[in-house]
């Protein structure tokens, strides 16, 4: 991993921990959520996010 990566990396795990927040939120409610919640919706929300990613990168590739 290059330096110049860094930044990219810490903007991903940031969507993914308040993505996870979103999934636990609506598992558990707003007000309930507590750390071992989002731990279990981790998984959940790294495969959301790439399967967006991939949406995206396939849906540029058809635009060109």
């Amino acid at each position: 991993m290059e330096a110049d990566d860094l930044p990219v990396l810490a903007a991903y795990a940031c969507e993914v921990h308040g993505y996870a927040g979103s999934i636990a939120a609506q598992r558990v409610g707003a007000n309930a959520v507590m750390a071992h919640d989002l731990i279990d919706a981790i998984g959940l929300a790294e495969d959301a996010l790439l399967e967006q990613v991939n949406a995206a990168v396939t849906g540029m590739g058809e635009k060109n």
